[in-house]
């Protein structure tokens, strides 16, 4: 329908509230900005922002909007970069601004900064951000307090990387991160020191992880392996179907075998062997049918990387199965 030239886009994602935009996070150190016209005869209006200095090499690698659960006083998107640094930058009707750009992650005992992989608000609280970087540390920033240093660090759970977080939309103090130690880990936002359960090995680094974005379906997170392709996990007893773990912790934390991987979709490879990687991967949930009467029929969006294909897929989830 439309399409722009652009350098390469390591992330991309719309406004949870103005359906016509989208950001994007690129190779050349930019937050570009998109409005899609119209819908009939549709062509995308950009406004790009560049972050890093001229002379810098660093890459925008990863973006969030603030507005996944609702309007905001204004509306931001949080960025990261390759050169260990994070810019929140504040939409406006006529033009882009950095509120905020700091140092978030350095390699220790080295001068440089270290890849922040991926930044995310906290949905149910504008000022808080969560960053994870190559230096394998998990951070929360609380923008009132400023950018001087973080609020918290956790920097001995990951074993690796931290290259992949979200909060749940549906359920205020969870949060989710992927590694590339290959372990997916679920979190109480309130105790940031130790995830709420056994850990559970993805088969391949976790690039992306996404909630199901329907209240219904909330147990439903899909996570990008890399190796090990797409993998869609029911976290339902994690989420507490009986106690609810947004009151109370740790009675009915479910072990491994309740972190179930229900559906994957890798070609066919074995565990960790397809070598294209799956990088990204998300819900559709326009245009088909999705609703809480529905079924158990659901369709995925997956890109991967090495052969530069994205593929789509339906999945019917068995239950009991």
């Amino acid at each position: 329908l439309a399409a722009t030239d652009s350098s390469g886009v390591f992330d991309i994602k719309f406004s949870s509230l103005k359906r016509k935009m989208l950001a994007s996070a690129t190779a050349d150190g930019k937050c570009n900005i998109y409005t899609i016209s119209s819908d009939i005869d549709p062509t995308l209006e950009a406004k790009g922002l560049q972050l890093t200095n001229k002379d810098s090499n660093a890459y925008s690698l990863s973006l969030d909007w603030n507005d996944r659960r609702g309007p905001q006083e204004n509306t931001k998107v949080v960025v990261s970069r390759s050169d260990g640094y994070v810019s929140v930058v504040q939409i406006r009707e006529e033009d882009l601004e950095i509120s905020e750009d700091f140092l978030a992650h350095k390699y220790p005992y080295m001068d440089a900064g270290a890849e922040v992989w991926i930044s995310a608000f906290d949905c149910w609280n504008g000022d808080i951000i969560y960053t994870g970087s190559d230096d394998a540390k998990l951070k929360m920033w609380d923008l009132k307090c400023g950018t001087s240093k973080p609020v918290f660090v956790n920097s001995t759970s990951h074993q690796a990387g931290v290259c992949s977080m979200q909060c749940s939309i549906h359920r205020e103090n969870i949060l989710v991160t992927g590694s590339y130690d290959n372990i997916i880990r679920i979190w109480d936002k309130r105790n940031l020191t130790k995830s709420l359960c056994s850990q559970t090995d993805a088969g391949g680094g976790v690039w992306r992880l996404k909630f199901h974005p329907q209240i219904d379906k909330h147990n439903l997170l899909l996570a990008a392996c890399m190796r090990n392709g797409f993998r869609i996990y029911d976290i339902a007893d994690r989420f507490g179907q009986t106690k609810d773990l947004d009151t109370e912790i740790g009675a009915s934390v479910g072990s491994e075998e309740h972190n179930k991987c229900i559906g994957s979709f890798n070609n066919g490879f074995p565990k960790g062997g397809w070598e294209t990687l799956g990088y990204g991967v998300d819900w559709i949930t326009k245009g088909f049918s999705t609703s809480v009467e529905s079924s158990d029929t659901y369709y995925i969006a997956g890109a991967s990387f090495y052969d530069h294909t994205l593929r789509l897929f339906e999945w019917e989830w068995q239950k009991g199965a």
